[in-house]
């Protein structure tokens, strides 16, 4: 009797674990951005980045090309390192980088993505028929972001690989629009800050002179007169 109710207690835990997991995941599928994140997905593994870009907030896109310029013109980076983050958008030099626009920007950067690691026409095409995506569930944090965690899926010429997304959607208006940077890390300034009092310094002691033994006086002479030594009286020899 006993190992039939753990039996059921088990069960009944499963199917529970099973139910939320789908009323997750149904939520997520019925969210308004769920199909903002499934586009989104497909149209950057077709390498279609300009219609990607669209869907992507303006001040995203900004921060992203921003954030790149910023390291190019690092005092920090070698002149070499920052040419070959020029030529990896597609320019020459940093002045290049900064005339263009957020979204050619964006295209440029995912296209040098591609030649980086050198994925083919062949591969790309065979990633693109054949993914697969699986929304899991969805966050909405604060009324205005949305995270969204996504199984994807696709066959290279030789493997299958599984991956997990995190695409972060951000409310402007009546539509969400996809926000890149939210898994980096934001600092912002605590304001000014009261240095902490430093511990009171106890007060030098005054030096110590070292001590000195003092000297002995010399013993004076005794006005008595020596003693002379007592006479010794020789004692006889037996006959």
């Amino acid at each position: 009797m006993r190992i039939q109710t753990v039996m059921l207690v088990a069960v009944g835990l499963l199917c529970s674990q099973v139910g939320r997991a789908q009323t997750s995941r149904e939520l997520a599928e019925k969210h308004p951005a769920a199909q903002v994140v499934v586009k989104f997905l497909r149209l950057s593994v077709n390498r279609d980045y300009d219609q990607a870009a669209e869907l992507i907030a303006p001040a995203s896109l900004a921060t992203l090309k921003a954030d790149y310029v910023k390291k190019v013109k690092n005092p920090r980076t070698a002149m070499d390192e920052a040419g070959a983050m020029c030529r990896a958008v597609g320019v020459e030099n940093e002045t290049a980088v900064e005339a263009m626009t957020p979204v050619s920007f964006y295209t440029a950067y995912n296209q040098g993505m591609q030649r980086r690691y050198n994925v083919t026409d062949e591969v790309n095409q065979r990633i693109a028929d054949s993914l697969e995506l699986n929304i899991l569930s969805v966050a909405e944090e604060g009324g205005t972001l949305a995270h969204f965690l996504v199984r994807t899926q696709h066959q290279t010429m030789s493997n299958q690989v599984s991956h997990l997304e995190v695409i972060s959607l951000q409310r402007q208006g009546a539509q969400w629009l996809v926000s890149l940077g939210e898994k980096e890390p934001k600092y912002s300034p605590l304001g000014a800050v009261v240095p902490a009092a430093e511990p009171p310094v106890a007060p030098t002691p005054p030096a110590l002179k070292p001590s000195v033994p003092s000297a002995v006086p010399p013993a004076k002479p005794s006005d008595a007169p020596a003693r002379k030594p007592a006479a010794v009286t020789p004692v006889p020899r037996a006959q």
